[in-house]
């Protein structure tokens, strides 16, 4: 994967330079630094939950670990999750800001924008 995601980055940025890099999900490859050097952000699903359904403390702190090392390398970190109860919307929120993370909660379809009261982008 690493390998895939380094010769895709050479080959879009020959194109144009400021072409970004942005993976979904595989956050533990951020332990290796030939990753780190050719990825611009990361994009993670179902951080805190998973079909509504609040995922287990360890699996978060898991993968929090590896998304942490991205934003200590310069990295964005788009938390991305599906709910529609507001205080859970709310949590993620808090969450992703407290990590210095950029987050969205929207149906899992995304096929729409949706915007949060309380929460509204800039």
């Amino acid at each position: 994967m690493i390998s895939f995601v380094s010769n895709l980055s050479t080959y879009a940025r020959a194109f144009n330079s400021s072409f970004l890099i942005v993976p979904q999900n595989g956050e533990a490859l951020a332990e290796d630094p030939a990753y780190l050097a050719v990825i611009d952000g990361i994009g993670r699903e179902d951080l805190l939950y998973g079909d509504y359904v609040k995922q287990a403390s360890k699996d978060t702190d898991y993968a929090n670990q590896f998304l942490r090392i991205m934003r200590e390398s310069g990295k964005f970190v788009l938390e991305v999750e599906y709910t529609t109860n507001s205080s859970v919307i709310a949590e993620c929120y808090h969450f992703a800001q407290d990590q210095g993370y950029l987050c969205y909660v929207g149906p899992r379809e995304l096929d729409q924008i949706q915007i949060n009261q309380g929460f509204e982008p800039d």
